[in-house]
């Protein structure tokens, strides 16, 4: 997806667009009123100060209150209005980023990555409503400065003219190095967050292994590439910011000598060259805004091209048709040359390299898009499924799916007890004996205070909790002793069976491949 286009969605999509309107216009009313104030000080002094008018100056001073409350309100008004949108299109951003991490893409990431997508680049890309308010107030500011100063001397909105022209020019030649500065600077950000996750999560085996010194080292080298491409991008955001402010106070220095210039000739008068003068400080935050505008939309462009990269790699989601609850339903698929179909009640078992087998498990779980007839549930080609659709027919977590911080009970069943005769075959009866609460034992972030055989019991519980007519099982037992890993299969295929429901074992475990009715291999066997 190109960044115009999320740049779009983000700011107008879901109905938003109205209030980036409100919002651009209240910032447009707020700079309007920044150039009123000179005007307003110019008549003060033309009308009432100069001739000694009492009456004038409290008619004139009642009109400088006015554009002051304009001022205060608009600002007002459009900053609520853009605190909505940005905080409502940096959410829609978000869901997108997650709905297609579900999916399941051609290229796995790194949580650390997806992370730092969904957080920092989703909010970036975001505030382009700002950049659009803030553009299109400093436009109003200069095209209402350009109209008053015409209303002076056509020789003052000439300047005006030719300065912001020349300002935009060189900084739009200056902001292409920004882009792409700012995209790789994000994007070793974005890797380094990653090498730290992976590092966390993998202290212990790093540890066992000895090779803590070796990953320390390898993240200080990752660290201080990203370092650099900050400071790269850093030091070309600090230049373009150089030359905006140069050109502004060049720009601003030129309107006053040429008003000056014009008051000595005796081409306008006093109030005139105040006006002027006022309006020449009035256009500076906008000139300033111009100016810094391309180097916040190159930054924003970096983080657009990587949400547009995650979310062309994801499968869209078709349509299909509703499924309602399905009581028994067959799976049809092929494992290596042969095609193979599991009937309810029954429970095929494939042994197969960990590449097949997490291509199999990933297939059948929805987290990547199926081929025309690569897959075929309850009579129907998956490939016209949505991956919504597939998921009610299919239970299929992955491997390593994990546990949310909460209850026992709620990672197996949020919703009502859980059954007596589900924490027996799964196993999980010996791990709620040991927990003070039973059931009602936290696990923590992850899992984190179970053991890596308890939190698969847990998973186990959850599979034989659900309702699917189809249970894909990825290594489920990888942590369990294998005295407890046979019981434990024995009992959990019973169950299911029992249900009649398909199951599908992916495995290369002696003790689950024993209890499944047939077992195939990637060459077929």
């Amino acid at each position: 997806m190109r960044p115009a286009a999320l740049f779009r969605s983000a700011a107008a999509g879901g109905g938003r667009g109205w209030r980036l309107l409100g919002g651009a216009s209240g910032f447009a009313g707020h700079q309007l009123a920044e150039v009123l104030v000179p005007v307003a000080v110019g008549v003060v002094i033309e009308q009432a100060v100069g001739p000694g008018d009492g009456g004038a100056l409290l008619g004139t001073l009642g009109v400088l209150v006015a554009v002051f409350a304009l001022l205060i309100t608009s600002w007002q008004v459009g900053d609520r209005l853009l605190t909505r949108v940005h905080a409502e299109g940096e959410h829609a951003l978000r869901q997108r980023i997650v709905g297609a991490v579900l999916r399941g893409s051609g290229v796995r990431r790194a949580p650390g990555e997806v992370l730092t997508i969904a957080s920092a680049d989703a909010a970036q890309v975001a505030g382009v409503s700002w950049v659009v308010a803030e553009l299109a107030g400093a436009i109003a500011a200069l095209v209402a400065s350009a109209m008053v100063l015409a209303s002076i001397s056509w020789q003052l909105v000439a300047g005006v003219v030719v300065c912001t022209l020349g300002q935009l020019a060189l900084v739009h030649v200056m902001s292409a190095r920004l882009r792409s500065r700012s995209y790789e600077a994000q994007r070793r950000a974005a890797r380094i967050d990653a090498l730290g996750t992976d590092f966390a999560l993998g202290l212990r085996a790093l540890q066992a292994l000895g090779a803590t010194r070796a990953a320390g080292a390898r993240y200080r080298a990752e660290s201080a590439e990203a370092a650099r491409a900050m400071y790269r991008a850093d030091r070309a955001e600090a230049a373009l910011s150089l030359v905006g402010t140069l050109a502004t106070g060049i720009a601003f220095a030129s309107v006053v000598a040429l008003a000056g210039a014009l008051l000595a000739a005796g081409s306008i008068g006093v109030g005139e060259f105040v006006i002027g003068v006022g309006l020449a400080q009035a256009v500076r935050r906008p000139l300033q805004t111009i100016g810094y505008l391309p180097g916040a939309v190159a930054a924003k462009h970096g983080s657009a091209r990587r949400i547009g990269e995650l979310l062309e790699q994801t499968p869209p989601l078709h349509g299909g048709a509703e499924s309602g609850p399905t009581e028994t339903c067959a799976v049809e698929f092929t494992v290596g040359p042969r095609r193979v179909e599991v009937a309810p009640g029954a429970v095929l078992g494939v042994r197969a390299d960990e590449a097949t087998a997490l291509a199999l498990a990933d297939l059948l779980g929805a987290r990547r898009a199926p081929r025309a007839g690569e897959l075929v549930v309850d009579g129907r080609d998956a490939s016209e499924l949505g991956a919504a659709d597939l998921r009610r027919l299919v239970f299929a977590p992955p491997h390593d799916a994990v546990l949310f911080s909460g209850s026992l009970r709620e990672n197996v069943r949020p919703e009502g007890a859980l059954d007596d005769a589900v924490i027996a075959a799964s196993g999980l009866d010996e791990v709620v004996t040991r927990l003070p609460r039973g059931v009602e034992e936290t696990v923590g972030d992850r899992g984190g205070l179970l053991s890596g055989g308890q939190r698969q019991r847990v998973l186990l519980a959850r599979a034989l909790s659900t309702d699917q007519p189809v249970v894909v099982l990825h290594d489920p037992t990888t942590a369990i002793d294998p005295v407890t890993e046979s019981r434990i299969a024995r009992l959990v295929i019973a169950r299911l069976r029992a249900q009649h429901r398909s199951v599908v074992l992916i495995t290369t475990s002696a003790a689950l491949l024993g209890v499944c009715d047939i077992v195939v291999t990637e060459r077929g066997a």
